[in-house]
């Protein structure tokens, strides 16, 4: 049990590390995304980001600095 629990805290601490390493954009994709569906993938040009965005800001309310994080982590290239 205590090795199960290790495991999950370890795989848990990785994956916070990872978000981080790509920045804030990456963690708000997660927590603002994260909540309603699967977070997408990047890809898209910023135009069509900020598009999708447009249409989530009733749902999803952002302030211009937490925008242009998404925008520029989705829309970097894959």
């Amino acid at each position: 049990m205590r090795v199960a629990l290790l495991g999950l805290a370890l795989a848990a601490a990785c994956a916070t590390t990872a978000l981080t390493a790509l920045g804030p954009g990456a963690k708000l994709v997660r927590s603002k995304c994260g909540g309603c569906h699967l977070a997408p993938e990047p890809g898209r040009s910023r135009q069509d980001w900020s598009r999708v965005l447009g249409q989530h800001r009733e749902r999803v309310p952002l302030d211009d600095a937490e925008r242009e994080a998404i925008i520029a982590h989705l829309a970097r290239p894959r």
